[in-house]
């Protein structure tokens, strides 16, 4: 799956860390609404105009640390869920404050919905972040488990200049025709893929990372829990993927 969308990622990211100093800032779980024409440019919006309209209303699920210090920008974990919930789950709650991270993901976003609207959603919630908050830019990773896994995948290949990294969690997969350049990007940053003995896309998630070891990677990680099945991992295994990322 490739999309010619890198101008895009241009428009979306030139803006970055720019805007009025602000004093105030929400912290901890809440929703963010907005229109796509909010986000982006005319220019943009013609592009996406086959993907998303103009009017389109994206919500999303976020978690700021409630310890925020623009001083200290936190980094930012974009997830794809295979639900219709973006939120996060609450056993990683805590890891959010403790590695400064803030956390998005869309709502209508899960497996039923076209890929490229996912993938686009995904995009968007860097700049949503944006506008609101100063992030670290070399801390924007994204993550999804099952279908949401799989998805992370295509945007962390196909964008590996917004994403630095990326968790694949019980689902992933291995990228289409790639030009030199941009696989070249890609190994400039990190990968964890997550599955458990109980996973029946255990094998898939292993050939897959075979195929990123035998392509060069070599900033992947692979974690494999010997009583986990298809879900979410567990916040320890969460957190070894994030500091993996961080490269600790």
């Amino acid at each position: 799956m490739h999309y010619k969308l890198i101008t895009i990622i241009i428009l979306l990211t030139a803006s970055i860390n720019v805007f009025a100093i602000k004093t105030d800032f929400n912290t901890g779980s809440f929703q963010i609404t907005s229109t796509v024409s909010e986000l982006v440019d005319t220019k943009t919006l013609k592009t996406l105009s086959n993907i998303l309209q103009a009017d389109d209303l994206i919500e999303w699920q976020v978690h700021v640390p409630k310890n925020y210090n623009p001083q200290r920008k936190p980094g930012l974990m974009v997830y794809i869920s295979p639900t219709p919930t973006g939120k996060i789950p609450a056993k990683w709650l805590s890891l959010m404050e403790k590695h400064n991270l803030i956390w998005v993901g869309a709502n209508s976003s899960g497996n039923n919905v076209d890929s490229r609207k996912r993938l686009m959603m995904a995009i968007l919630a860097t700049s949503i972040i944006d506008k609101n908050y100063i992030i670290d830019l070399k801390r924007v990773y994204v993550a999804g488990f099952s279908g949401g896994g799989r998805m992370a995948s295509i945007a962390s290949t196909t964008y590996p200049q917004l994403f630095n990294g990326a968790i694949y969690i019980c689902g992933v997969n291995y990228w289409g025709d790639i030009s030199h350049e941009g696989l070249e990007q890609i190994k400039k940053n990190r990968f964890v893929f997550i599955t458990g003995r109980q996973d029946f896309n255990l094998q898939d998630t292993k050939k897959v990372f075979r195929k990123y070891k035998k392509a060069g990677m070599e900033n992947i990680k692979l974690l494999i829990n010997p009583i986990m099945g298809h879900s979410n991992p567990s916040k320890k295994d969460f957190e070894s993927a994030i500091i993996y990322l961080d490269n600790i």
